[in-house]
């Protein structure tokens, strides 16, 4: 019981750090949230204002800590354990309420790719998913 409450508390708490938001500002000094039209943290807007690199280290650190947590719990735990259930929605719930941030986070679809990835990290599903946001979010940006 004690490691997936544990491995559920770090990803929350990891979760609610808005990289799209920090590295932005810390390297472009540019406030993704006040300058975007939706306002939204997020890794589309860090591209758009930032650039190509800011925005794949955005999306790289917001899917890591999705695949963090899960990873690592999974080799502590067995995978049919109902408690691996907390482990995974923890990361994005805390991106999506991000208590850092007066519970503003963001939408948290590349906290739960990366979470999807930590769980099935050898899966062509997840792969099939995962492509067409990456290609949507880097490529063609709707």
């Amino acid at each position: 019981m004690f490691i997936p409450v544990l491995f559920s508390i770090l990803g929350f708490l990891t979760g609610g750090v808005l990289f799209s938001y920090h590295i932005p500002k810390i390297f472009k000094d540019v406030d993704v949230v006040a300058l975007s039209p939706d306002h939204n943290p997020g890794t589309a807007n860090a591209m758009k204002l930032c650039g190509v690199p800011i925005g794949m280290s955005c999306l790289l650190l917001d899917m890591l800590k999705g695949y963090a947590p899960v990873w690592g719990a999974l080799h502590l735990m067995r995978i049919d354990d109902p408690l691996l259930a907390l482990v995974i929605v923890a990361p994005v719930l805390g991106h999506a309420l991000a208590v850092f941030y007066p519970f503003r986070g963001g939408k948290a679809v590349a906290v739960s790719f990366g979470a999807l990835l930590g769980l099935l990290p050898h899966s062509l599903a997840v792969f099939a998913l995962v492509a067409p946001y990456l290609f949507f979010t880097l490529v063609v940006v709707l």
